[in-house]
């Protein structure tokens, strides 16, 4: 009798753990979108994204996201040729698709070694292992001109620092040169260091703003960070 209850025992614990891998394994499937990628975006609303032989995003002639259209339960939907349907759309939220943050405003490649962060839908950011930091902010409407005759964070460093190394330069991102300001601090009894800097580029009518932020002198280096920049395809 004992042999009996304990060969059954043996029998339901075997289906049960079946019927786990199968429903863990259904769950890990989810549902199938052929011709593209599906990826969450950053106000966690799935994006059906068609995407080119090297999984990148692929765009219409305005830098917009080409999506596939799906039905309620995420499956594709054919046109009246029998092809998958797809749509452009303007994203609402920021959305990571392989090596590259895409906004509403621009899509910009991840740097190597660089993390990325988002603040904000018009605010990115990166951070490296040395403690240098990137911002993005979009200022739409506004031109690199505009935003660059506001000195309000400059003003605060160079009125508890008046001796403090100050650079007033230009950068050239994909061809265009573009002002660049910054401020470095060295102080030589605490030892700290600090560095602000700014690049203000534009593309129609929009202007950025490339927050430089870290604890050595970046100025040298202020090109590294322009050839992130050129990597931006605009909208």
């Amino acid at each position: 009798m004992l042999r009996e209850r304990i060969k059954i025992m043996k029998k339901l614990t075997a289906i049960v753990i079946c019927l786990t891998v199968i429903i863990t394994c259904l769950a890990a499937c989810g549902t199938k979108t052929e011709g593209g990628e599906v990826v969450t975006d950053f106000g966690n609303n799935p994006v059906a994204v068609v995407t080119d032989a090297n999984g990148g995003a692929q765009r219409d002639a305005n830098g917009n996201l080409i999506v596939l259209v799906t039905d309620a339960d995420g499956k594709n939907v054919k046109n009246e040729n029998g092809e998958f349907a797809t749509d452009s759309v303007t994203l609402k939220h920021v959305v990571v698709i392989g090596d590259t943050v895409e906004t509403q405003y621009y899509s910009i490649k991840i740097p190597d070694k660089w993390e990325y962060n988002v603040k904000s839908f018009v605010d990115l950011k990166f951070d490296n292992a040395k403690g240098d930091k990137i911002s993005i902010t979009a200022r739409p409407g506004m031109s690199a001109s505009q935003l660059r005759q506001d000195n309000t964070l400059l003003d605060a460093v160079d009125s508890i620092n008046p001796d403090c190394k100050k650079v007033n330069s230009s950068v050239n991102i994909a061809g265009e040169d573009y002002p660049f300001v910054a401020r470095y601090v060295e102080n030589k009894e605490t030892g700290d260091k600090s560095y602000l800097g700014f690049i203000f580029f534009e593309h129609g009518e929009n202007a950025f703003s490339c927050m430089v932020t870290g604890t050595r002198d970046l100025t040298e280096d202020i090109d590294d960070v322009a050839a992130v920049l050129g990597t931006i395809q605009y909208k």
